[in-house]
């Protein structure tokens, strides 16, 4: 017979583990599902005896748990909320200056990343396995080439339905050919920065904070479409809600950001040669 037994006591509950059991990735307050891989997670034990004093008064110093679901989506609703604010003055400097000058694309692109930085900061250990695995593992490898080949299909298909109709498409190099700024600039602007920093936002810090409320599909699909008003244009917003789900896919099967970033970075570059060519 156990002490428990023995002295009439109800067994103690074990609290869940600080970390998912399926990756090991951290676990931030109050989530119902790793946002790293997923799984659904155990609840905290705070019932009453279900764990020891000093672990029952460390929950009772937690915020409920509907005000941690809160505090995911207002960090991810605030970083959303921050690059439509950037986007906005962007557009207000250029009606002002009557010109869309690659310097104003190059500050607005460094306050982008410095704020974007700000947020991964303050997420950093969530992120941190998302940045330490390559994602490009014998298992994995085949995950980028067939986005990639999807994305591909699926543009051809839907942006020469959008010339057939005469609907004008934007060219993004024309103002860096304007200004007589050099080529190398227009791929940093316009296809490496957004790969890396596109990424750490929605299918890094976005993403990650979604998933702690919802289910990865869910959150997956939500982060899709906050990518695609981001761009502020009803032409493009189905083709990058396809590219958001994409690379958010990219993200779920690879538990990296690296695979996304590499072909979001590629797949702007591809875009900016077909222009320049």
């Amino acid at each position: 017979m156990s002490e428990n037994e023995s002295s009439g006591a109800s067994p103690r509950s074990p609290l869940a583990p600080s970390t998912c059991a399926h990756c090991a990735a951290p676990r931030r307050l109050g989530a119902r599902f790793c946002a790293t891989c997923g799984q659904p997670l155990p609840a905290l034990a705070d019932e009453a005896g279900g764990a020891a004093p000093r672990e029952r008064a460390q929950l009772r110093r937690e915020p409920p748990m509907a005000a941690r679901h809160g505090e995911h989506l207002r960090g991810a609703l605030a970083l959303f909320a921050v690059l439509l604010g950037t986007i906005g003055l962007g557009g207000i400097l250029a009606s002002a200056t009557e010109s869309a000058h690659p310097a104003l694309e190059l500050a607005i692109a460094l306050l982008d990343a410095l704020l974007i930085l700000t947020f991964c900061w303050n997420d950093r250990e969530h992120l941190r396995p998302l940045l330490r695995a390559s994602g490009f593992t014998w298992s994995t490898w085949w995950c980028a080439p067939l986005v990639g080949a999807l994305m591909a299909g699926f543009f051809e298909l839907y942006f020469g339905a959008l010339q057939s109709l005469g609907l004008p498409i934007l060219r993004m190099s024309d103002s860096y050919v304007e200004a007589g700024w050099p080529l190398w600039t227009a791929f940093a602007l316009i296809s490496l920065a957004p790969g890396i920093f596109e990424e750490l936002a929605f299918r890094g810090v976005i993403q990650t904070r979604l998933a702690q409320v919802m289910r990865p599909g869910e959150a997956l699909l939500v982060q899709a479409a906050m990518f695609s008003v981001l761009h502020l244009s009803p032409l493009i917003f189905v083709s990058h809600f396809a590219m958001g789900v994409g690379f958010g896919w990219l993200r779920l099967r690879t538990q990296s950001l690296y695979p996304g970033m590499v072909l979001h970075a590629a797949w702007n570059a591809f875009v900016l040669l077909e222009e320049l060519r």
